[in-house]
């Protein structure tokens, strides 16, 4: 992305190809610099701070709320214990909020936002600009060169970890220096994550269908927009240039929160 708002520059982000979890092992030392990873302390995102755990020298775990309809954030906190305890003196969790620029994002005017976008993917996308945007100031802030999130192929279905949305996102860290990365996308399935976590004595919450609740914040509206993708796989199909043309035009107002974030000594 240009500093003109535009991804028509950008380099073309992958996913990390299939790689088994199990190939990697615990026992060498982690050489890799510092990483931040998005945490909700669902399946996914406790699957990617292992991998994560096995090749950096720390990981920085960031939990967010977003302040509207989104419950029980403290979940997390469970398996960022299981984690720093399976990583002695590697793995640290911060909890915080985006409420202030997911207001500005969405909910400041979220009838006029759903109408110029007609669309439900707003509040979600919104949501997880707001998030990303944190983590590019702490990463900023604490001199963290990577960053990464949960996404998966299983769940690519939500607008935010499509090809498009992580396409988007991408260039966003690309623009403020960072790298990006999407480890979950090295399992094959949702049982090698299953496995992993069992092997390294993660909390997992209950099996439901092909979910894992329990462990991670409840998000109302969210599970409203993809109720019916996850009882009955039935998913939501988000027009693309919408959801670019809703990324280009909110990426002005993420930036000048990173850049505010970092004038007032950034991200706890």
């Amino acid at each position: 992305m240009t500093a003109g708002g535009s991804t028509s520059g950008s380099r073309v982000f992958r996913p990390e190809g299939p790689q088994s979890a199990r190939e990697r092992t615990d026992d060498a030392a982690p050489k890799l610099d510092p990483v931040a990873l998005m945490f909700s302390g669902g399946l996914d995102s406790a699957a990617a701070a292992i991998l994560l755990a096995q090749t950096h020298r720390e990981v920085h775990l960031l939990t967010f709320g977003n302040g509207h309809g989104h419950l029980m954030v403290g979940r997390a906190k469970g398996a960022g214990r299981d984690l720093a305890r399976r990583f002695p003196g590697r793995v640290f969790h911060h909890l915080t909020s985006v409420a202030p620029l997911f207001r500005e994002l969405v909910t400041a005017d979220l009838p006029g936002t759903y109408a110029r976008y007609r669309s439900r993917f707003v509040w979600c996308f919104g949501c997880k600009l707001a998030m990303h945007s944190a983590t590019i100031a702490y990463c900023l802030a604490h001199g963290v060169g990577t960053a990464s999130d949960g996404s998966s192929r299983e769940t690519s279905y939500y607008v935010e970890q499509s090809p498009l949305g992580l396409q988007l996102i991408h260039s966003l860290y690309t623009e403020h220096g960072l790298d990006f990365s999407t480890p979950v996308h090295r399992i094959s399935n949702r049982e090698e994550a299953r496995r992993l976590l069992e092997d390294h004595g993660i909390r997992q919450g209950f099996r439901f269908r092909d979910r894992n609740p329990g462990t991670q914040p409840i998000c109302v509206p969210g599970n409203g927009i993809y109720f019916l993708s996850t009882f009955f796989s039935l998913h939501p199909e988000f027009p693309p240039d919408q959801v670019t043309r809703f990324f280009e035009d909110k990426a002005p107002a993420c930036r000048v929160w990173i850049a505010r974030a970092l004038a007032e000594g950034g991200p706890a």
